[in-house]
């Protein structure tokens, strides 16, 4: 964990709601992509506006900023359309999209975000929990999968062609302004056939992809060691001009990595009973993201500190360690595998008004944990004991809502709704108030599949 804090974060503004992944890699939610900290609110008008030559004013629109870009996206239609062809063109802005959710058909009910919103996006990032041969076959293949990844590369074992096919297809359909695809994930690939990547499998991935559409390959790798520090690498799939896309006509060439976090699209409405849920469930997701990022954001503090704006060396905080830090990323790069920042002595690492603003920030956790418990409650009240009437009836409405709003579309029974499962967690936490209320009667959980439809 933690092994892939990013370069540079201590050059930006250090904000502790931007969550982390397991790797310390930070994303950026859209709500605060969108938040203009430096706004000053002003009265002032500016009539003018629309009476200055075409050129001028398109040329205003582009001197703005994201966070502008968005708030005109609200405004007169000539504007809001001008405002939404840059906003979405920014080169350094991609969106982060869970690759399982494409691999899965890209249904609307499949996702939390708003597709209106992804059916603009023109860069994307597509990230795989880990990719392996397995991720593209089906799954009665899959039981009985003994081979490695070059076999099922070169048979084509278990559908793999054909689902990587219908991954790009799911890709134009869902994302049918995108114009340059990243896809990655973050499994170490330092040892992978000693380092000649990108990987076989994240080749072949690549070369499917539509003409139209440029692809990269983003991966991490390090020197092999489980605990030092991981870095990105990215490839891009260049094709010579005016050839024919052939394996000769292709290769995969090295080029700069992002140098941005990617940003999470917005999440879509949440209304009715299963929004209620899904509000609930995001909520709790949001706070465990964000209690995991604390430690990168207080390593980057210790960055910061030394070398944003000044240049000071430091002594490594922890008891019995004197080593010396003279140039940024040396702190980071010791402490992931050391965890010296978790192991201090009397020292004092963070002056106290960074300290406060770290407190700040656990108070607000903390309120949004209060806030995640208010939910649950409603939520279990709502949802009533296993075999009554308001247990039926709530089962009833979700599965209404789940079967006729298009935000839940999918191409399965409603039974079988990725949501329905979902909302068995509630059972969950019935039983453990149960358990711990100490009921005489034993308790038996009742799951998913055997609701009444």
């Amino acid at each position: 964990m933690f092994r892939a804090i990013a370069e540079g974060n201590w050059r930006k503004p250090l904000d502790l709601t931007i969550p982390s992944t397991w790797e310390g890699e930070l994303k950026v939610p859209f709500p605060t992509f969108v938040r203009n900290k430096d706004w000053t609110v002003s009265e002032t008008v500016f009539p003018q506006y629309t009476r200055l030559p075409a050129e001028l004013q398109l040329r205003i629109l582009q001197l703005c900023d994201q966070p502008s870009l968005f708030e005109l996206m609200h405004t007169s239609r000539h504007i809001r359309a001008e405002a939404q062809k840059l906003f979405f063109s920014e080169p350094n802005t991609w969106y982060r999209v869970e690759a399982d959710w494409l691999l899965a058909g890209g249904h609307a009910g499949e996702t939390i975000h708003d597709m209106s919103f992804l059916a603009c996006a023109k860069q994307v990032y597509v990230e795989f929990d880990w990719m392996t041969e397995r991720t593209w076959m089906d799954e009665e293949s899959l039981e009985h999968w003994v081979g490695t990844e070059e076999e099922a590369l070169a048979t084509g074992y278990g559908g793999t062609d054909e689902r990587m096919q219908n991954f790009w297809r799911t890709v134009q359909r869902c994302l049918p302004q995108v114009n340059h695809i990243v896809v990655g994930d973050d499994h170490d690939r330092s040892d992978y056939h000693d380092g000649q990547l990108p990987t076989g499998l994240y080749r072949k991935v690549g070369e499917m992809c539509p003409r139209e559409i440029r692809v990269s390959v983003d991966l991490l790798r390090g020197d092999g060691s489980t605990n030092n520090r991981l870095k990105r690498a990215m490839w891009q799939l260049a094709i010579a001009q005016g050839a024919v896309s052939t394996k000769a006509s292709q290769a995969w060439k090295s080029c700069q990595r992002l140098t941005q976090p990617n940003v999470v699209p917005p999440k879509k409405p949440f209304h009715g009973p299963v929004g209620r849920f899904l509000e609930y469930d995001t909520l709790s997701k949001d706070i465990q993201e964000q209690k995991r990022a604390i430690r990168v954001h207080r390593i980057i503090a210790v960055e910061r500190l030394h070398f944003n704006w000044t240049h000071k060396s430091f002594t490594c905080a922890s008891s019995g360690c004197h080593l010396q830090f003279q140039q940024p990323e040396e702190y980071t790069t010791h402490v992931i595998p050391t965890k010296h920042d978790k192991r201090l002595n009397e020292k004092q690492e963070l002056p106290e008004y960074l300290e406060r603003l770290f407190t700040r920030n656990d108070e607000r956790l903390d309120e949004l944990a209060r806030l995640r418990v208010e939910k649950e409650r409603s939520l279990i009240a709502w949802w009533g004991q296993k075999g009554s009437a308001q247990r039926y009836d709530a089962v009833k409405e979700s599965l209404h809502q789940l079967e006729y709003d298009p935000l839940y579309a999918q191409d399965k029974p409603v039974s079988e709704h990725k949501v329905i499962q979902q909302m068995s967690y509630l059972d969950k936490i019935i039983c453990k108030i149960m358990e711990d209320e100490a009921w005489s009667e034993p308790v038996r959980c009742f799951g998913w599949h055997r609701w009444p439809v």
